[in-house]
């Protein structure tokens, strides 16, 4: 019978060591999860010249617009090297939506992104964006009779 609570304790006292180093695995890895989400922020831009040269845009977005429509718009943007907008063209062939008051929404949407200047820029700086639609969820009723 004592071997057998010895042999007991070694093992309970195993799998508390084993449980406690699992933990602390788990958050390592959480962390490392966390990094890479937080690190990817400006992940819909996805390709160009603004991508490549590692241009920073200086709005916090996420290119994310809540409203009617549900899928994903592609544009691609033209950058001056005031940091500033200055056109969107739509890339039908890479989107799901295809509304037109969808599609002058994410422009006025993209219009707002600022990017860091430079002369060291080209004049017109290029990066496909991707624009999320998402739809809002109705407002519940409020109750009160609009007499």
């Amino acid at each position: 019978m004592l071997i057998f609570t010895k042999i007991f304790t070694v093992y309970t006292v195993t799998i508390r060591e084993f449980s406690k180093h699992n933990a602390i695995f788990m958050k390592y890895i959480l962390f490392l999860l966390l990094i890479t989400l937080y690190s990817h922020a400006n992940a819909q831009l996805i390709s160009g010249a603004i991508v490549d040269e590692n241009r920073k845009m200086l709005t916090k977005t996420d290119f994310t617009i809540a409203g009617n429509y549900e899928g994903v718009m592609v544009f691609e943007i033209a950058v001056d090297i005031k940091g500033v907008v200055k056109s969107e063209r739509l890339i039908a062939e890479k989107s799901t939506v295809k509304s037109t008051p969808a599609m002058v929404e994410a422009k006025n949407y993209l219009k707002t992104l600022t990017f860091e200047p430079g002369t060291y820029y080209p004049v017109h700086h290029h990066a496909l964006v991707r624009v999320n639609f998402v739809k809002q969820k109705p407002l519940p009723p409020t109750g009160k009779n609009v007499n």
